[in-house]
Formats: C-alpha cells, sequence, structure tokens
C-alpha cells in the first residue's frame, strides 16, 4: 500500500496481534472478558447486545445520520470504557493507562498543535484529561481516525498517516500505534524509523474478540510499550518551553545525563521513515545539576548492521600512538564524550533489556498466511524499535533490514561550512579535510560520505570531518546493498572541475 509516509506493509490480523501491539497481560482471560461484556449493564444497554453488537451500534455508521463522521463513533468511547472495566486483570490493583476519547473538534489545522489538530480519537492517560479542554499531542499514546463511509478509506489513510507524522515531532516516540475505522471495518496502524505496517480489516462491531485484545493490550500498557522513550525525560524551563534530559548509555553499562539547551537541528527527523537525526546543543547533568561548557548530542536510528560513529572514531585514534597522528586526529575530528545504543531497562531494576514490546524473549516471526512460513528468526530486538523490516512479497511477506536506536555527545560546538563564506575560508577548510581523510586511510578507513555538510568549523575555524556513520574498513565487503550520494563539491561551489 502507497501512503504520503512511504509504503506500508499489510499484515494478518492475527499477526498484528500476536507480533506487533503489546502483550496482553497473562492474566487476562479475553473469553472471560467476553462473558462480562455479555453481561454488563441492563437489557439494551448491555455492553454486548442480544443481536452480537456493541451497544451503541445497532447500526452499521454508514446508516447514521450526523454532522461529521466522528457522529456516527459518538458511542465507543464508552464502549471502551466498558472493555476495560470487564477486562482489569484481576488480583492486580492495575489502573488502566488509557483512555479513548473523541476529539470535539475534529478539524484540520497543519500548524495547530491544539485539540482542533488532533486525529478523530485518541487515547490518552485519564490524569492528561483532568480539568483540560485541549490535549497536547505529546500526550497522545495511540491514534484513532473515522470515516463513515468504506468508499473513504483513502481519506483515512491520508488522515492517519499525517498523524503519526505529528505524534513524530515529538522527540520521546520511538513507535506509535494507532486505528482507522470506515464505516464498520477497522484496521490496526503500527510506524517506527524502519516500517509502517497495517493489519488486514476486522468488523469492529461484530468481532468482539479482536476488538478486546487490541484494545486491552493498549489500555493497560506501560509507557515503554507504547511508543515512548523512557531514556528521555520531558521537563519544563521557567519559561515553559521544552526542554528534555537524555540518558546516554555507554558500552560498559555506565550512563551520563544531558539536559538540552536548544535543538541546533531538526530537518532529519520530519522524514518518519528515515534515520530520524535530531543534534542538540546541551550540558552534562552531574547530581540533577547543569556543569560544565555546552556540548552537542546527536539522536538518531542507524543501520544496524554499520559501526557506530564513537567506535569507529576510537579505533581510528587507536590505530597510530604517536603524537604526530594522536595531534592530528584530534585537529580532524570530533570528541566522543559519550555514546552507544539507546536500550530500554525494566522499571524493576533488572538488567536485561526490552525489546520492543518490552518482552524478554525472542519471537519466532511466522506468518499466519497459509501454507507460508517465515525464516526462523526474531522480529524483536533489544534495541531499537522494530528491528526487522517486514516487506510484502506478493501476498506474503518477509524480514530484511533495520535499524537502530543511536545516541552520541560531541565535546566539540562547532559552525557549518557553508558556501556563503570566503572562498579562502573554504579551500582552507578543504585542506584540513584532505588531511583528516589521510588519518582515516591511514588507520584503514573510508569515510564513504564526503560533503559539504559534513564538514564544520570549531571555535578557532580548524575544520572536523564529520558524520562518520558510513564509514567502512577497506576491504569490507558487507552490506553491499547500503549506497550513498556523495555531494560535488567542485560543482556546488561553482566550478566546472577541470
Amino acid at each position: 500500500m502507497s501512503t504520503r509516509l512511504g509504503p506500508a506493509t499489510q499484515v494478518p490480523i492475527q499477526f498484528f496481534l500476536d507480533h506487533v501491539l503489546p502483550p496482553l497481560d497473562a492474566e487476562i482471560d479475553t473469553d472471560a472478558v467476553l462473558a462480562k461484556l455479555r453481561r454488563y449493564g441492563k437489557g439494551p444497554h448491555r455492553a454486548i447486545t442480544k443481536a452480537g453488537r456493541w451497544c451503541g451500534f445497532s447500526v452499521d455508521p454508514a446508516k447514521i445520520k450526523g454532522p461529521h463522521s466522528g457522529s456516527a463513533f459518538a458511542n465507543w468511547p464508552r464502549v471502551v470504557d466498558a472493555i476495560a472495566r470487564c477486562g482489569a486483570p484481576t488480583g492486580k490493583c492495575m489502573k488502566p493507562s488509557l483512555r479513548l476519547v473523541n476529539n470535539p473538534s475534529p478539524g484540520r489545522d497543519a500548524e495547530d498543535c491544539s485539540v482542533r489538530a488532533a486525529p478523530d480519537a485518541y487515547m490518552v492517560a485519564p490524569d492528561v484529561l483532568a480539568g483540560k479542554t485541549e490535549v497536547p499531542w505529546t500526550s497522545i499514546a495511540v491514534i484513532g481516525e473515522y470515516e463513515t463511509y468504506a468508499s473513504d478509506k483513502d481519506d483515512n489513510v491520508s488522515k492517519i498517516t499525517r498523524s503519526i507524522s505529528r505524534a513524530f515531532e515529538d522527540p520521546r516516540r520511538r513507535f506509535v500505534f494507532g486505528f482507522t475505522i470506515e464505516d464498520t471495518a477497522m484496521r490496526l496502524w503500527f510506524c517506527d524509523r524502519t516500517q509502517l505496517i497495517v493489519s488486514t480489516y476486522v468488523n469492529f462491531i461484530t468481532e468482539h474478540k479482536i476488538v478486546v485484545h487490541t484494545f486491552l493490550s493498549l489500555i493497560y500498557a506501560e509507557p515503554h510499550h507504547l511508543g515512548w522513550d523512557s531514556t528521555i525525560k520531558l521537563i519544563e524551563d521557567v519559561n515553559k518551553d521544552l526542554q528534555y534530559d537524555f540518558t546516554v548509555e555507554r558500552g560498559d553499562g555506565s550512563t551520563a545525563v544531558f539536559r538540552s539547551l536548544s535543538c541546533i537541528s531538526h530537518a532529519g527527523s520530519k522524514t518518519v521513515l528515515s534515520k530520524g537525526t535530531r543534534v542538540w546543543r546541551v550540558v552534562s547533568l552531574v547530581n540533577g545539576v547543569p556543569t560544565g561548557e555546552p556540548a552537542v548530542l546527536k539522536d538518531e536510528w542507524v543501520h544496524e548492521e554499520l559501526e557506530r560513529e564513537g567506535t569507529t572514531l576510537q579505533e581510528i585514534q587507536q590505530y597510530d600512538r604517536s603524537d604526530e597522528f594522536q595531534g592530528t586526529f584530534f585537529k580532524s575530528f570530533l570528541t566522543a564524550l559519550a555514546h552507544g545504543d539507546v536500550v530500554l531497562r525494566s522499571p524493576t531494576g533488572a538488567h536485561a533489556p526490552y525489546c520492543d514490546r518490552t518482552r524478554q524473549h525472542d519471537v519466532n516471526a511466522r506468518a499466519y498466511v497459509a501454507g507460508m512460513a517465515l525464516p526462523d528468526v526474531s522480529l524483536f530486538a533489544p534495541r531499537g524499535v522494530v528491528l526487522a523490516h517486514l516487506v510484502s512479497v506478493g501476498e506474503n511477506f518477509a524480514l530484511t533490514g533495520c535499524r537502530v536506536h543511536y545516541r552520541i555527545v560531541f565535546k566539540e560546538c562547532c559552525a557549518p561550512l557553508t558556501l556563503s563564506m570566503p572562498l579562502h575560508i573554504v579551500f582552507s577548510a578543504l585542506g584540513e579535510v584532505c588531511e583528516a581523510l589521510k588519518v582515516m586511510h591511514r588507520a584503514g578507513w573510508v569515510h564513504r560520505d564526503v560533503s559539504i555538510g559534513n564538514i564544520m568549523l570549531d571555535v578557532t575555524g580548524r575544520a572536523k570531518l564529520v558524520d562518520l556513520e558510513y564509514a567502512k574498513k577497506m576491504g569490507d565487503k558487507s552490506v553491499p546493498e547500503l549506497s550513498v550520494v556523495s555531494f560535488n563539491l567542485s560543482s556546488n561551489l561553482g566550478f566546472d572541475g577541470r
């Protein structure tokens, strides 16, 4: 399926329930919940009526007249509330993490971050709703979009993908869940930085067991189940500007915390299915107190197969311990203060990293398609979001590459080399970049992504060659499918190359 975000892979609804949604609590028995729902309420107000339909949906939405598409689904939040009450895990003092709310003003304004720009429905934490008339995008956990008529499914696809894009404007979002309903047909959606997944259709009015499973898995999920990054803490400064505390876990397990001062660049995050690169000016936090000089933090999703940028810098620097080599290295490259893959840890203190759906074991990815089984590999892994990428193959689907969430902090705060600078500065920087490339080649590495955008100037005016994430060792033939298009320096400087 083609969408504004890119291709969407369609998977069977049962596969989505088993391998994409947050895991259902072990104490929840969907058959027992259905039995309660059939007894919940009185007479025609039972949650599941004698006609086998949800209360408030005695007729299909397409047959209900109203001022807008949401009118036909006015009763849906009450049904979901009933599911939450009847499905609460027994023996646990668990309160619902989310409530479903219909947007009272389901309009669209591209520049408006208030409720007027919110989706047709959204699931938010109950305390977010207390005394508030507007719900910020940073509080919306799950997106819902409605269309009364089945023929308007393309409109719903447009709305859900636009809402997903808005949700990813929050730096804490690792992935997003959503649902769309056209008349009686419901589909489930999932999106991370690697892929967009949509389920096959289910009749939300009559296929109760699937609906119960879906909403209970979301309602009783923890924030990290729902795609929020627990290693980023949202705070507000005295001027009500948003700030974030980033935790960086090094390879040895030690951690460092950095507080954002300003966002240097977020252009790389605007495309959802991408590296999602954001660059921040930050300061180190020691015992909660900002300490030291400002630094630069880069947060992005990198190809799992590639060497991490911090590791590459370390290997190049350690190649030759001579004063000459070390001096040229530190003049030519940025200094990494801390770096590592982003790993979500258990709230109970367990050291085992969460995989994306917080399961503590690998999941065998097997298609629920007759006669077709996927390779015996793990679909979910400890780092990143859903690391294996599902790709449609005819009516079936298979697994391909993946991205991993990675974070690195640099000591130097630099300025970009721009074409508006005097030519003597540009040519001086190019000469210094040649020195950096010589250092790399001497250590046996190739940069593979030399561009004017990857040349920075430090406070002394010295050029630094940055973004080594695509660098490879000479002779390395791995991941041949990855290619890098280099920026043509001479043509962009206005020369013909002669």
